[in-house]
C-alpha cells in the first residue's frame, strides 16, 4: 500500500458559520516603575501612586521600590497616573509594552511623562497566582522556530525529543511526563489532542505564533480537565495588530524548505481579518550512519488558517474562523538500495472550524459572557512495511470532535472577589482500524466549572475551582483545583498549586512510532474500561535581585504528579511484544528545577538552569522503574547578546543525562541499558533592519550523532528490529538561513 504523496490540495471554501467569543481568559501583565528625580539629582522611588485604566475598575498602586503589576484590560490602553501633587495624566500604552518606567518631574504639576520600556523575552507575571511562564515573539525570535516544537531551545520548562528514527514526530515533555498528559491549547481553546497527539506541534508554524504560556500542572477549571502535567497556550497573531504582510523564508544544509506568508487587513474599527499561510517541502535521501535508512523523512504541508474579527460596538466581540491542514511524509529504507524497500508512510488531513464570541456589560466592566467553539475533522492513514508482504503495519484513524466552552465572569460585591462559571460540552467520536482490526469509540462529555479568586491585597491571592464532568463512558469525573501566591515582599514570591486531571488514552494513536518495530501490541482488555487520572502538587519560589545595579531572578520549582489510573506502555517484559495495561502499583513524577536569569553585563543575558527528575512506574513483574528515554539529570546554559538595535547573538547548550533505553531488559543488568551523557548546542546570529530581517544558525552545533539508532536496520523484517530508541540527534549539525521581510 502506497500514500499519493502528491494529494496537496487546498480547501477553497472557508464557510464562516459558528460565532465565537474571545472570553476572559489568564490576561496579560504589565509590569511598570514610577519615579521622580530629588534634589540632588538622585532617582526616588514613588510609593503610593495610583495607576488604572481610563474607564475601567482595573487598578493598582505602587508599592515599596515604586513598581506595580497591573492586569490588562481587554476595553483600554490609557493608562492614568495620578499621585497628591500632581495633575493626572493618560498614558497610550502599545500592546507589545510589557514593562514601563514612568518619570515624574519633582515639585512640579505634571505636564510630562516620559516612557520608556524594555519588552523582556519572558515573564512570570508577580500578580497571577498561577505562575505563567510567558514566551514573547522576542523570545520566539531567538531560533528558526519553524513550529512549535522548535519554540523550546531556549527554555528549560519543556524538553522535546523525537519519538522514533524514521517518521521525524517530536514529543513535548513537563514534568518528565510525556506530551499527552499537558494541555496544548489555541488561543484558550483544545489544540493538538487525539489523532493529532503525535505529529501536531509541528502544525503551528512559528511565525503564527504571537505568544506562548506555559504551566506547570493543572490549569485553570475554565479551560478543560485534561491538563495533569502542564498546560500550554499558544497565542495566534491578531487580525487587528498584525503586520499587514509578514514574509519568513527558511532553508537548511538538509534541502528543507519553508515559506511562511502573514497576510492582515484591517477594513475599519469595526472589522478585520487575517490569513496566514504556510508551506515546506523536503525530498531527499541522508544517511550519514550508512544503515541504509534515512536519517530524516521527506516531508510536504500546506497549511492555513483564514480568521475574522468583529467589533460591532463597545460590549460585543466576535472571531470566526478556518484551518485546513495537508501533510505527507515518507521515511524508511533508501527508496534506490532495494527493490522492495520498508516505508513508513504517513498522511494527515484536518479541517476545522472556530468561533468565539463576548458580551461585556454595559454598567460594570468586570462582568462579562462568552461562549467558545470548535469543531475538527481529521484523516490519519499510516503504512509500516513494504509491499506486497502480509506482516505490514497499517493503521487508519478518523476523528470528529466539537467543543463548546460558555464562561461568565464577575466580581462580588468588590474587585476583591471574583468568580468564573460556566458549562462546556466535549464531543470526541474515533473510528480506528489497526491491521483490520476495528475500534469505534464515541465520547460525549458534558461539564459545569466554579472557579472563585479571593485578593485582598498585591501580596496574597487564591484561585479555588471545581469542575465536575459527566463522561457518558466513565461517569462522573470531579477535578478540584487550588492555586496561591503570596508575596513577602515585592521580589520574593511564593506560589503553590495542586489538583486533579483526567484524561482517556488512545492507545495506537498515541504510540505511533512503537509500529516501527517488529512488536505487537497486546492491549488488555480492561484498558478500555479505564480513563487516567493523576494528581499534581506544586510549589514555586522566585527571587528577584540586583547584583551590580542589574537584575537578577531565582526561580526554584518542585513538583510532584501521582496517579490513580494510568495506561502502561511495557516495553520490558516480554520481547516480542508491547504490553499494555492498566496500572497495578504506583506512578509519579518528582520535578525539582533551579533557573537563574542574570543580565551579566549590559545587552548580554545569561540563563542557567538546572532540572532532576525522577519518573517512576511499576510495570507488570511488580517492579517500579524509571519510564524509558526519560533522562534524571538535565542542564541548560544560554546567552543572548545584543550588542546594537541591529544585531543579536544567542546561543544555547542543552545537557541530557542518562536515559534507560526502551528495551526488553530479560536477564540483563538494567544499569546497562542506557544511554551516555552527552550535550548539544544551538546557536544563532540575527540582524535586523526597518523591513527587513536576517539570520544564520545551527541546531547542534558541534554535530554530536546518536551512532546506529535502528537496532537490525539491516533486516527491518526480523524479530529484533527496533526504530524507537533514539535519546540522542540523528542527522548531526544542521546548518540553516532564513530572512523575515514585513509591512506594518
Amino acid at each position: 500500500m502506497y500514500l499519493n504523496k502528491n494529494k496537496l490540495k487546498i480547501l477553497c471554501s472557508f464557510l464562516l458559520s459558528i460565532l465565537l467569543i474571545h472570553p476572559l481568559s489568564a490576561q496579560d501583565i504589565l509590569k511598570g516603575k514610577v519615579y521622580e528625580f530629588n534634589e540632588e539629582g538622585k532617582e526616588q522611588n514613588i510609593i503610593g501612586a495610583n495607576i488604572y485604566w481610563a474607564n475601567t475598575t482595573i487598578g493598582t498602586f505602587t508599592i515599596g521600590n515604586g513598581t506595580f503589576d497591573i492586569e490588562r484590560s481587554p476595553e483600554s490602553q490609557q493608562l492614568v497616573v495620578s499621585y497628591v501633587g500632581y495633575t493626572n495624566d493618560t498614558i497610550t500604552v502599545t500592546p507589545d509594552q510589557n514593562d514601563i518606567s514612568i518619570l515624574l518631574e519633582t515639585g512640579k504639576y505634571l505636564d510630562e511623562i516620559s516612557v520608556t520600556a524594555k519588552n523582556k523575552a519572558t515573564f512570570i507575571s508577580s500578580l497571577n497566582p498561577i505562575k505563567v511562564e510567558q514566551i514573547t515573539s522576542k523570545e520566539l525570535l531567538k531560533a528558526a522556530c519553524c513550529n512549535l516544537s522548535e519554540s523550546f531551545e531556549t527554555n528549560a520548562t519543556v524538553d522535546v525529543n523525537y519519538t522514533d528514527a524514521v517518521t521525524g514526530a517530536k514529543e513535548i515533555r513537563i514534568l518528565g511526563l510525556n506530551g499527552i498528559y499537558t494541555q496544548l491549547l489555541v488561543e484558550n481553546m483544545p489544540g493538538m489532542r487525539g489523532l493529532t497527539s503525535v505529529f501536531g506541534l509541528d502544525y503551528i508554524p512559528g511565525t503564527w505564533m504571537e505568544s506562548i504560556q506555559i504551566t506547570k500542572g493543572t490549569g485553570s477549571v475554565v479551560n478543560g480537565y485534561e491538563s495533569i502535567a502542564g498546560q500550554i497556550n499558544v497565542e495566534l497573531q491578531k487580525p487587528e495588530k498584525a503586520e499587514k504582510l509578514y514574509l519568513n523564508l527558511y532553508a537548511n544544509q538538509a534541502g528543507r524548505t519553508e515559506a511562511n506568508l502573514n497576510l492582515a487587513h484591517r477594513f475599519n474599527e469595526k472589522v478585520s481579518t487575517a490569513l496566514l499561510l504556510h508551506g515546506n517541502y523536503f525530498d531527499a535521501h541522508h544517511d550519514k550512519n550508512d544503515d541504509y535508512f534515512l536519517d530524516l523523512p521527506n516531508k510536504q504541508q500546506l497549511n492555513m488558517i483564514n480568521r475574522w474579527k468583529f467589533v460591532p460596538n463597545d460590549r460585543i466581540r466576535a472571531q470566526v474562523g478556518v484551518k485546513y491542514l495537508v501533510e505527507d511524509r515518507e521515511g524508511g529504507q533508501v527508496p534506490h538500495h532495494f527493490s522492495n524497500p520498508y516505508q513508513i508512510l504517513i498522511d494527515n488531513k484536518r479541517l476545522e472550524f472556530f468561533s468565539k464570541i463576548g458580551w461585556l456589560s454595559p454598567k460594570c466592566s468586570s462582568k462579562s459572557l462568552g461562549l467558545q467553539m470548535n469543531y475538527v475533522y481529521h484523516e490519519l492513514v499510516t503504512f509500516y512495511g513494504a509491499e506486497n508482504r502480509d506482516d505490514n503495519k497499517i493503521y487508519t484513524g478518523l476523528q470528529y470532535s466539537f467543543y463548546a466552552n460558555l464562561i461568565y465572569q464577575s466580581m462580588i460585591k468588590n474587585p476583591d472577589h471574583g468568580i468564573r462559571i460556566g458549562a462546556s460540552f466535549v464531543s470526541d467520536k474515533y473510528e480506528e482500524d489497526y491491521n483490520h482490526d476495528e475500534t469505534n469509540r464515541q465520547e460525549l462529555v458534558p461539564g459545569v466549572f466554579t472557579e472563585y479568586a479571593y485578593s485582598p491585597s498585591d501580596k496574597f491571592k487564591i484561585v479555588v475551582g471545581v469542575r465536575a464532568d459527566a463522561h457518558n463512558l466513565y461517569g462522573l469525573q470531579v477535578s478540584p483545583r487550588m492555586h496561591g501566591k503570596y508575596s513577602f515582599t515585592p521580589e520574593s514570591t511564593i506560589r503553590f498549586s495542586a489538583g486533579r486531571g483526567f484524561r482517556k488514552a488512545n492507545v495506537i494513536a498515541e504510540n505511533l512510532s512503537l509500529l516501527a518495530t517488529a512488536r505487537e501490541f497486546e492491549v488488555a482488555e480492561e484498558v478500555h474500561d479505564q480513563i487516567e487520572s493523576a494528581w499534581n502538587m506544586g510549589i514555586n519560589f522566585i527571587q528577584d535581585l540586583t547584583l551590580l545595579d542589574r537584575e537578577m531572578t531565582l526561580s526554584l520549582d518542585l513538583y510532584r504528579t501521582v496517579f490513580d489510573n494510568r495506561t502502561i506502555i511495557d516495553p520490558f517484559t516480554e520481547a516480542s511484544k508491547i504490553l499494555v495495561y492498566n496500572l497495578d502499583g504506583e506512578s509519579f513524577s518528582n520535578v525539582l528545577q533551579v533557573q537563574l536569569d542574570y543580565e551579566l553585563i549590559p545587552r548580554l543575558d545569561v540563563r542557567l538552569a538546572y532540572k532532576f527528575e525522577d519518573v517512576q512506574s511499576t510495570f507488570s513483574d511488580g517492579t517500579t522503574r524509571w519510564i524509558p528515554l526519560n533522562a534524571r539529570h538535565r542542564g541548560l546554559v544560554g546567552i543572548s547578546y545584543q550588542p546594537s538595535e541591529k544585531w543579536q547573538i544567542d546561543a544555547t547548550n542543552h545537557i541530557i543525562g542518562k536515559q534507560l533505553l526502551n528495551l526488553y531488559i530479560g536477564d540483563e543488568n538494567i544499569e546497562s541499558q542506557t544511554s551516555p551523557i552527552f550535550s548539544t548546542t544551538q546557536a544563532q546570529v540575527s540582524y535586523f533592519m526597518k523591513k527587513w530581517d536576517f539570520y544564520v544558525g545551527a541546531n547542534n552545533l558541534f554535530d554530536f550523532r546518536q551512532e546506529n539508532p535502528i537496532i537490525s536496520a539491516e533486516n527491518p523484517f526480523s524479530d529484533t528490529f527496533n526504530a524507537t530508541n533514539v535519546w540522542g540527534p540523528i542527522f548531526g549539525r544542521m546548518v540553516y538561513v532564513g530572512m523575515r521581510f514585513k509591512v506594518k
